[in-house]
């Protein structure tokens, strides 16, 4: 997703985290009116999310684990990027691609 580039990577974090948990960081920091605005977004979050569950045939109190998700997932991409660069390359099925072929081949 990132073509093998921290920058991108740190970039791509930041706005996914700030897409994402900001709404939560704003009504925690505003329990007042100021954070009305920011507090229709996370339900709305929740409401879409418990509606593609539902669709999806999973229990819609699979949406409260949203921001646990979210923080998942930066965790597994940033291993991943650092398994990446410490190792040099990806081991996949038995076979070892190295970081250079693997930057070449990014379309």
């Amino acid at each position: 997703i990132f073509d093998y580039s921290l920058v991108k990577l740190a970039i791509g974090s930041v706005f996914i985290v700030a897409a994402n948990l900001s709404p939560y960081f704003a009504v925690a920091l505003w329990p007042d009116w100021r954070a009305a605005g920011f507090l229709a977004t996370p339900i709305f979050m929740h409401v879409a999310g418990a509606f593609g569950a539902s669709r999806l045939g999973f229990g819609v109190a699979s949406t409260v684990g949203l921001p646990v998700a979210v923080i998942t997932m930066i965790y597994t991409v940033w291993r991943s990027a650092v398994l990446t660069l410490a190792r040099r390359g990806v081991q996949w099925r038995d076979t070892f691609y190295p970081l250079s072929v693997l930057r070449e081949n990014v379309y």
